[in-house]
């Protein structure tokens, strides 16, 4: 794994910028992330986490630091040595801050303490005879509640958020469009499968390429897959107006379901001689959680659609490790790095980190650290075992072209600058990390 020479000139840089609809397209992008951005915001806003402090302190008692007072915790919790782990959170409790103010460690150390404390309640909850312990400690683990879940509203403004401060999203989407777009070059009918469309932000781009295609545009069908029938009705008006602004020939085809596993070949509604395109940003992930036959059955139903190219982005993080200390460091280490590199490009009262930490990866780590089962949902894997997996289910790899290598250095040089983040190639799949710690990957299969 290495990460990519830097573009050698200038000229070329602009070049690739002139040519590029993908990053022209980045203002009429800012522009509809604004007008959903108005749509949400009264029905977003965040209340402020409980977590009381008596000021900015990141060292323990006995001097040891804050973060290996919170892996004692969770080795304490692991061995479900009751009152040990209620010992050490009742200190935590006063000493991690808010994460509003705290910096990137104390900030991430709060969500971890916050999970801790979560999974110690179940523990408590499901022994009757630890009852007199929840009743005598109820005020310490009330303090450190996770909060109730976010609305749909509350997760839609935090993916526009993640998408619109951090470049990982963006890398994922400009990576798996431009893969998309070379396979369907001189397809006449494309029809594009979305899982998880959210708000569509992925798509003006690849509509602005096809749109601009020399030859003449295809006829675009895009299925766009999600849990809220309004969400998608506004999704699917915003992108039709859009095309209508490229005279881009185009259908939007909502999808409503509860999840991915629940979407059959059938309700996808393919036609004869139309190509096939799907696309997965973020899902597959999930799938773990019903174990190796669902996500195997999903991969078969996927086939029978017989995609020109799937795209697919996933998180670089083993998640899904069954022993909890295991994944527990782990996630800690992944999360520190994500929260390092919010700290590093966003202001510390920003209230797209408070929403991104808060209502993305906060309840991603509540869920990792304090779960397990059927409840245990968020279950990355790293890319080896995505492409072992995808090899098993019969997909092949595409690998990155040049220009898709180009463009995401290009992405990251004009609207992330920050020296921290850094490209990275590996068997067939271009990944996004901060430092020299992977975090994102996408690929592409046919």
């Amino acid at each position: 794994m290495h990460s990519l020479p830097p573009l050698q000139t200038t000229t070329t840089f602009n070049r690739h910028i002139h040519n590029n609809p993908f990053l022209c397209s980045q203002f009429l992008l800012h522009e509809m992330l604004n007008s959903v951005d108005a749509q949400l915001s009264g029905a977003a806003a965040l209340e402020p986490l409980s977590t009381s402090s008596r000021g900015r302190n990141s060292r323990a008692f006995d001097g040891t630091p804050l973060r290996d007072l919170i892996f004692e915790c969770a080795q304490a919790v692991s061995r479900r040595d009751l009152d040990r782990s209620l010992g050490l959170l009742g200190y935590l409790a006063s000493e991690v801050l808010h994460p509003e103010y705290g910096d990137s460690g104390e900030r991430v150390g709060s969500y971890f303490t916050r999970a801790l404390a979560h999974r110690v309640s179940r523990h408590i909850m499901a022994s009757p005879s630890s009852s007199s312990s929840y009743a005598s400690h109820s005020g310490l683990l009330n303090s450190l509640r996770i909060p109730d879940p976010p609305s749909q509203q509350q997760i839609h403004a935090a993916y526009l958020a993640l998408n619109r401060v951090t470049p990982f999203l963006r890398f994922a989407h400009l990576t798996a469009n431009q893969a998309i777009v070379e396979e369907m070059e001189g397809e006449e009918i494309v029809h594009l499968i979305d899982f998880e469309i959210m708000q569509g932000v992925q798509w003006p781009p690849l509509m602005q390429a096809l749109a601009e295609r020399t030859g003449g545009p295809p006829h675009l069908r895009l299925t766009g897959i999600g849990s809220s029938a309004d969400i998608l009705r506004q999704t699917g008006n915003r992108l039709a107006d859009f095309a209508r602004t490229l005279n881009l020939p185009f259908e939007f085809l909502p999808l409503v379901v509860g999840s991915v596993e629940q979407v059959t070949a059938r309700m996808l509604s393919t036609r004869e001689g139309e190509v096939v395109a799907v696309n997965c940003v973020l899902q597959l992930n999930r799938l773990l959680q019903r174990g190796p036959d669902m996500l195997k059955a999903f991969l078969e139903m996927i086939q029978t659609l017989r995609p020109k190219v799937f795209t697919l982005a996933e998180r670089e993080a083993n998640h899904n490790q069954h022993q909890f200390l295991d994944r527990f460091t782990e996630a800690y280490r992944h999360y520190e790095v994500l929260f390092e590199s919010l700290e590093a490009t966003l202001p510390p009262k920003s209230p797209d980190r408070l929403t991104v930490e808060e209502v993305w990866f906060g309840r991603e780590i509540a869920n990792i650290v304090s779960c397990d089962g059927s409840d245990w949902v968020e279950r990355h894997e790293r890319f080896e075992q995505w492409r072992e997996i995808m090899a098993s289910a019969g997909f092949h790899p595409l690998p990155p072209s040049t220009f898709a290598l180009a463009q995401a250095k290009l992405l990251l040089r004009l609207h992330y600058p920050s020296e921290g983040y850094r490209l990275f190639e590996m068997n067939d799949c271009l990944l996004l990390g901060w430092q020299d710690q992977p975090l994102f990957t996408v690929s592409s299969w046919h």
